[in-house]
């Protein structure tokens, strides 16, 4: 298939689910207070005007997925940006999810004072596998680091996730479910290295990692944004007591440090597996780490969904390493964040 085939096709499933409407397919806990019969028209607007001067380029980075269950989450996420959650459904199981995340609320033992974009932080004790975690922070965090998994991929014999004495990097750590989870899968011998710039995130990460001593021994907070830079500057100070896991880096304001920088400090010690989701600094902290890709050629787990150009320039900076990285796709939410472009040197 050539791009202008694709094109053709794509305007065809345009039409095709414009005529059809969704039921049920509308989060209302991450969207809580929006109206759901609202079509923003003018962020559709955008997204269609962005797929027509950019399809060949979408149609390049289709063409480096390994397997057509990822191009087709492709064609998908790129529909639902077109027109929304009234005529595109994403995920099949979405009943199933909805019943994790009812379940993960009833391990909730007490709420916090702190609250941020999803309301009210609370307590939780998660029996996962053969442990029980203690954790601070919101029942979605739950849901999506323990049960879901997300950023764990297995599909088709193809598996790229943390493993037993894996060295990570936690980019994004938040309040560190998945730096718990990570602990949990890489064991004893493994090493997480867990990168949030926002103060009262670290905060809550250490008490999260105290309180799981089993597995926090094996997690290291680094207090810093991570880019194609190093700044390490004095953070800003109304951002000190700031919960917001869709804080934007914004290079004047955080100390900041290149992946590569710390690897040649020897603070970080090797590279096995990278996940970041830093809300648009994916690929500026990709450059920052060329070096850590080229020496170690870790397993890769990257948040392509902040931005539509996210689609088009992470996958292809990355195959422009040309580091024999094989590339799947997949996606976690019944909305369009939370896309994971998955990476495997051969």
């Amino acid at each position: 298939m050539q791009a202008d085939q694709w094109l053709d096709v794509m305007l065809a499933r345009f039409y095709q689910f414009v005529h059809g409407y969704e039921q049920d397919n509308f989060d209302h806990e991450r969207y809580a207070g929006e109206d759901p019969g609202n079509f923003a028209l003018s962020r559709h607007v955008h997204y269609l005007k962005f797929f027509m001067a950019n399809y060949a380029q979408l149609f390049q980075t289709r063409a480096l997925l390994a397997d057509e269950a990822s191009r087709e989450w492709l064609d998908k996420l790129i529909l639902y940006r077109l027109l929304g959650h009234h005529h595109i459904r994403l995920l099949d199981d979405a009943p199933a999810q909805w019943a994790i995340r009812e379940q993960v609320k009833g391990y909730l033992v007490s709420e916090r004072e702190e609250k941020g974009l999803l309301g009210q932080l609370g307590n939780y004790e998660v029996p996962v596998d053969d442990r029980l975690i203690r954790f601070a922070g919101w029942s979605c965090n739950v849901a999506w680091a323990f049960f879901i998994r997300q950023y764990y991929f297995e599909r088709d014999g193809v598996v790229i996730k943390p493993e037993a004495g894996d060295h990570i990097i936690d980019a994004g750590a938040c309040f560190g479910d998945t730096a718990l989870a990570f602990a949990a899968s890489a064991g004893p011998s493994g090493r997480i290295y867990s990168f949030d710039m926002l103060p009262a995130h670290c905060r809550i990460l250490r008490e999260n990692i105290a309180n799981n001593p089993d597995i926090g021994a094996s997690i290291t907070v680094l207090p810093y944004g991570v880019s194609d830079e190093d700044k390490n500057i004095d953070l800003v100070l109304d951002q000190g007591n700031a919960i917001n896991p869709g804080a934007r880096l914004n290079t004047d304001s955080f100390p900041i440090r290149r992946i590569d920088s710390l690897a040649d400090e020897k603070v970080i010690e090797r590279v096995d597996f990278i996940k970041m989701d830093i809300e648009g600094s994916e690929l500026a902290a990709l450059r920052g780490a060329e070096q850590t890709l080229r020496r170690w050629r870790p397993k890769l787990a990257i948040s392509i969904y902040h931005d539509t150009t996210d689609y088009i320039s992470i996958p292809q900076y990355l195959a422009s390493l040309d580091l024999g990285y094989r590339f799947y796709l997949d996606h976690y939410t019944i909305h369009q964040e939370e896309t994971v472009l998955y990476a495997t040197a051969r």
